[in-house]
């Protein structure tokens, strides 16, 4: 083989991850609160979602390596608020938790505990649901081989 050739190659081969590096990255960050159940927006009033929540946080590339939510805030059902800055940096992994703590001195605790308890519950019967489904749907596909064999 020309030298030349494997010269071109490996030129090719260490340029695209650089390329790849050079953009917005993606960040999958799971936002929990204790207790769970707060809803969560962003800065910029966007709703990311109920806790536990998984979002997709993506870092500006003209921003540098990390981003700062300056008003990332967490509502629960009693009213209890909290907003935090909160810095996502794509150094720290492509999966990352954030979890906000409800204010001890916030009032009628026990109404976001009740909430957290209905909301951990019904998403745990949700996720048996559909490991049921999957079950018989493994069950249904392993009696079809077993059939055609």
């Amino acid at each position: 083989m020309d030298s030349r050739y494997r010269i071109g190659t490996a030129l090719v081969v260490l340029l695209v991850p650089a390329s790849v590096l050079a953009g917005p990255k993606k960040i999958t960050v799971t936002v929990n609160s204790i207790p769970a159940g707060a809803h969560v927006y962003a800065g910029n009033g966007a709703y990311l979602g109920q806790t536990p929540a998984i979002v997709t946080i993506t870092t500006p590339a003209d921003k540098g390596a990390c981003f700062v939510d300056p008003g990332f805030s967490a509502l629960w059902t009693s009213g209890a608020h909290v907003t935090h800055a909160v810095m996502f940096c794509p150094a720290g992994g492509k999966k990352q938790t954030y979890a906000f703590q409800r204010p001890e001195d916030a009032r009628d605790l026990m109404t976001d505990l009740r909430v957290a308890t209905d909301l951990l519950t019904a998403r745990a019967a949700e996720a048996a649901a559909k490991e049921a489904q999957w079950t018989a749907v493994a069950l249904g596909i392993s009696a079809s081989i077993t059939n055609a064999a």
